[in-house]
């Protein structure tokens, strides 16, 4: 992962853990279950057909399907596998337009 621009150590820390856990919960797809309960809670991020459609979606879920999303309380929870990645490098370059990139690479194991 790379941060370009301005960034002070928490945000450095704040933006790798947000960063990671969308790489990993990106490869994943959820399980199916509770979707009485979570579909009405996407809503925000779209249409939630949709939204339950590509979340369900096991084509590109090369970490595998789990239960991806919780519904503790009135909010949604994500719950990515990250124990599953097994290395991560943060570059920080200093000027530009602030911003992340990030790459993801199989390990042969």
């Amino acid at each position: 992962m790379t941060l370009t621009g301005s960034w002070t150590g928490t945000q450095i820390a704040g933006a790798t853990k947000s960063m990671l856990d969308g790489l990993v919960s990106a490869l994943h797809c959820h399980d199916g279950s509770n979707p009485d309960v979570l579909r009405p809670r996407l809503t925000a991020s779209g249409d939630p057909s949709e939204m339950w459609h590509m979340l369900c979606d096991s084509s590109t879920a090369v970490l595998g399907r789990r239960t991806l999303i919780r519904a503790p309380g009135s909010r949604l929870a994500w719950n990515p596998a990250d124990h599953l990645c097994t290395a991560f490098r943060v570059r920080v370059r200093s000027g530009g337009t602030r911003g992340i990139s990030a790459v993801v690479r199989a390990v042969p194991g």
